[in-house]
């Protein structure tokens, strides 16, 4: 009998799986989460990084829970809204957008975490890509912004952090 608790996948609820996901990652980035709009963001000068979660609408308690998560760099000095443009793209501010990375799983495109032991499995997963991908690019904008710009921007420079990412 105890052979089978050992090896028994605790069911989680909806909340219960996201709260862990989120506390997890923030104590791992250092980050903090924003709730309201389910993502931790880090500004470097004018440069936003947002990493954001999204959750399947057909997520249920202790049946099934998948979330998709991303990275979004923005521009802050880019993103002011004006209102009396009537250009669709410059009124919704598509370009203050400057890069996108979607995480994805190993299988598929959305992460489940259904069950506690999927759950310490894709917050591992997150946390090893954020380490990889995330953390060295986020340290190069702050230690030396300019820098890091100019890497970003010269294709001949580019190195593994940069190949990551659709700029």
């Amino acid at each position: 009998m105890s052979f089978f608790k050992k090896n028994a996948k605790i069911l989680l609820s909806v909340e219960e799986a996201k709260d862990r996901l989120y506390r997890e990652i923030s104590e791992h980035l250092g980050w903090k989460f924003l709730k309201s709009q389910q993502s931790f963001k880090k500004v470097v000068n004018n440069l936003v990084f947002e990493i954001r979660f999204y959750s399947s609408k057909w997520n249920s308690s202790n049946e099934n829970i998948e979330i998709q998560c991303e990275l979004r760099l923005w521009c802050k000095k880019f993103d002011k809204i004006d209102t009396s443009c009537t250009d669709i793209y410059r009124k919704n501010n598509i370009h203050s957008s400057v890069g996108f990375y979607a995480f994805t799983p190993p299988a598929g495109s959305w992460w489940n975490i259904t069950y506690d032991t999927d759950l310490s499995d894709v917050i591992k997963q997150l946390c090893d890509q954020f380490d990889e991908i995330v953390m060295p690019l986020y340290n190069q904008f702050e230690t030396d912004f300019d820098k890091a710009v100019q890497m970003l921007s010269d294709e001949k420079r580019s190195t593994d952090i940069t190949s990551h990412l659709n700029l």
